[in-house]
């Protein structure tokens, strides 16, 4: 099975749905602000925790038991769900009609499964894409020397300069587009070597200044991280809507640090990036890196119109950022304190596996046939389906258990954690070993085979392999 006793189809599912619950939770927030307070528009910090909100819970819902010492929101079985029965309910279905309804959900659920598959093989392969033609385009660049006639004697000696000062290699290329940094081991500015002829002197510092600061903030390193986690979490519609919020504001922020006490050269700088930015637009392939300036007509006037007039400053407060991270904190400790699990609540509260049956014989009961009995004897119609009390993986499935004649028919599950569930005397199997049954799942039909007065399930549960008492942990009706 694909995620055998690591992670259940239910768990991936839960992750999706959690997933989508928080993107639209975030997306009604950050929209009530933007319209509230548009100067919020620029603030970098602000998209960036809005981005690990929306990307993240799907990533952690996929880790079974991430965090065990939260209480976590338990809300049962998907199978459960999807049937729109309660156990008690479907136990008393026939077999046919509970192996049709498992096998549908099934069906369901890893249908889901193949499609998230190939839209992250797709995503991936694009992105992979995208930084090939980055490294091609890198690979075409050619370094600042004195030996390129293009390049003027002050324009080389500043550029020198900088890539000194900045500890960037500076390099020039023939293609038209924005400039851009691309960061890993080493930091890398590929600059058109046209826009040395198109803007001044001023003009060409202070885009350099730019791109320094994407260096000094780390953009190019979270802007990549940003486009794999947009991979990981295609499916979510509100993550690229975040994305595009968290590029501008990355490119705002830069653009405030530029100015910060040259408010005199804002018309200037305004002059260079509307120039590059219109010339850019054309070029249509994406950058995954810190040159993600928007090609819509509508994100150009808005990112010359902040910088002529920033709207950023009033976040710049210690309070702001402090009221950033105090909420930000608040909210991370309730998203993750209601993060669904499925485990917490399946090892600790399983269901009876035949609701309709009568207990014959208690645990801990001595009699005739048990100095000891290490189970729950449930007494029913030869036939009666039984379930799964919890979801777990089948490693027992067999006529004839080694060393146990008298259980007859039996099936063993592993449910993680410690915990096993054994069922005997069975007269048809219905799962396999190596299976992996969801809680409520149909698994074999009550029978007398091995050493039995009569049809019954005999049931125990094993923890760290020592039987305990099963009424602990299910009510059984008496």
């Amino acid at each position: 099975m694909i995620f055998s006793s690591l992670l259940s189809i239910q768990e991936f599912l839960l992750a999706v749905i959690y997933s989508l619950s928080i993107g639209g939770c975030v997306f009604a927030i950050c929209s009530i602000f933007e319209k509230t307070n548009s100067p919020i528009l620029a603030w970098r910090e602000f998209w960036l925790v809005a981005s690990g909100f929306v990307m993240l819970p799907f990533m952690i819902g996929l880790i079974p038991n991430p965090l065990q010492h939260w209480s976590q929101f338990n809300i049962g079985s998907l199978s459960g769900v999807f049937e729109t029965a309660s156990s008690q309910i479907s136990i008393q279905k026939p077999a046919e009609v509970l192996e049709k309804q498992q096998i549908n959900f099934s069906t369901f659920a890893y249908s889901l499964l193949v499609i998230y598959l190939i839209g992250l093989a797709i995503n991936l392969i694009r992105f992979a894409q995208r930084l090939v033609c980055l490294s091609r385009i890198i690979k075409r660049s050619t370094p600042v020397s004195p030996a390129i006639q293009s390049i003027a004697p002050n324009d080389y000696r500043y550029l020198i300069r900088v890539a000194r000062i900045c500890k960037m290699d500076i390099l020039l290329t023939e293609q038209y587009r924005s400039p851009f940094i691309i960061q890993g081991f080493s930091t890398k500015l590929v600059f058109p070597a046209s826009l040395l002829h198109e803007l001044s002197a001023e003009q060409i510092r202070l885009v350099i200044r730019h791109e320094w600061k994407h260096k000094q903030n780390g953009d190019g390193l979270i802007q990549i991280l940003l486009q794999l986690l947009v991979c990981i979490n295609w499916f979510n519609p509100v993550c690229y809507w975040i994305v595009k919020r968290t590029n501008w504001a990355t490119e705002a922020n830069c653009d405030n640090q530029v100015l910060t006490g040259r408010q005199n050269l804002q018309r200037t700088y305004a002059l260079a990036m509307l120039q590059i930015l219109r010339r850019s637009a054309t070029n249509l392939s994406h950058q995954p890196v810190a040159a993600f300036s928007s090609q819509s007509h509508r994100s150009i006037t808005m990112r010359i119109k902040h910088i002529m007039n920033p709207s950023a400053k009033s976040f710049k407060s210690f309070f702001s950022r402090l009221g950033l991270i105090s909420g930000s904190s608040m909210l991370a400790i309730a998203a993750l304190s209601f993060q669904p699990s499925l485990q917490a609540e399946e090892n600790l509260n399983m269901v009876n596996p035949v609701n309709s049956a009568r207990v014959s014989s208690t645990y801990g009961m001595r009699n005739k046939f048990h100095r000891f009995h290490h189970g729950i004897d449930l007494a029913a119609k030869e036939g009666t389906p039984i379930v799964a009390a919890a979801s777990g993986e089948i490693i027992v499935s067999t006529e004839k258990l080694k060393g146990r004649k008298n259980y007859g028919t039996v099936i063993i599950i592993d449910h993680g954690h410690g915990y096993q569930t054994v069922y005997s005397h069975l007269s048809k199997i219905r799962a396999f070993e190596g299976d992996y049954v969801e809680k409520g799942q149909l698994i074999g039909l009550v029978g007398q085979t091995g050493r039995a007065t009569g049809p019954h399930l005999h049931l125990e549960i094993l923890k760290d392999n020592k039987p305990v008492d099963p009424a602990q942990y299910i009510n059984f009706k008496s």
